[in-house]
């Protein structure tokens, strides 16, 4: 993907990594700042897409891909593959790390979380801990842990904590998300002290919202896409 000229490209060193997380920014700069939570591919051509999103409508994006590093040594060649890199995340170290990130990041103003795949679940937990989180987006990611892992915390169990508007987003044929999760995430959520809305898409699957990709639905994107932006740009600047 080409640069756009009217957006500023940087980076940042993300909390305890001793690593650079891209930023995306407007020329003019701006304190609205989304952290963006890739899926297991990491910084795709996808994620570019959605940071500089963002910063066209006046956002700051963070790209964490710190723990991407499967992607980044070009090891995810079959599905196999990214099984095998997604079992070897340690979910806690992420978590803590992003949420240290978040602690950075909120020290003027609350910062916002949106998250695709493995980033979506890490979000949704993050939020439920962080303190200066200003919302919160979920792209499919899955939302129960598996029976017999070592780390028993998954978004279910976090969602009653959750305190920050919530938006989140799932395909009905999504293998990962079955309807019976999504059912209980929306329970949870509404007995939470959050705002929330759960959207689910017909017909879509898995990374419905990422061109290129087998799974990809131009109507489902475009309609996540126009919400989240909605969606951020109302509760970011409830917090200014």
């Amino acid at each position: 993907m080409t640069k756009d000229e009217t957006l500023r490209f940087g980076t940042i060193v993300v909390p305890g990594e001793h690593i650079a997380a891209l930023s995306i920014s407007p020329a003019s700069g701006s304190d609205r700042k989304v952290v963006v939570l890739p899926g297991i591919h990491g910084r795709t051509p996808h994620i570019l897409h959605v940071g500089q999103r963002l910063a066209a409508h006046g956002f700051d994006a963070i790209v964490a891909d710190f723990y991407c590093t499967a992607a980044q040594r070009g090891q995810l060649r079959t599905p196999a593959d990214i099984g095998a890199a997604t079992e070897a995340l340690d979910h806690g170290a992420i978590i803590s790390t992003v949420t240290d990130l978040l602690t950075t990041l909120a020290a003027e103003r609350p910062v916002a979380i949106l998250g695709y795949c493995v980033g979506g679940a890490v979000a949704l937990q993050v939020a439920a801990r962080a303190e200066g989180v200003a919302a919160v987006v979920a792209y499919y990611g899955v939302l129960r842990q598996v029976p017999g892992a070592a780390d028993r915390s998954d978004p279910l169990s976090a969602a009653a904590q959750l305190n920050c508007p919530v938006l989140a987003h799932y395909g009905t044929t999504d293998i990962w998300c079955p309807p019976e999760d999504i059912d209980e995430l929306e329970a949870k959520l509404a007995s939470s002290d959050s705002a929330y809305q759960v959207y689910r898409y017909p017909g879509a699957g898995h990374a419905f919202e990422e061109s290129g990709r087998p799974g990809y639905r131009p109507v489902a994107a475009i309609e996540s896409a126009i919400r989240t932006m909605t969606f951020l740009t109302h509760y970011m600047e409830a917090t200014s």
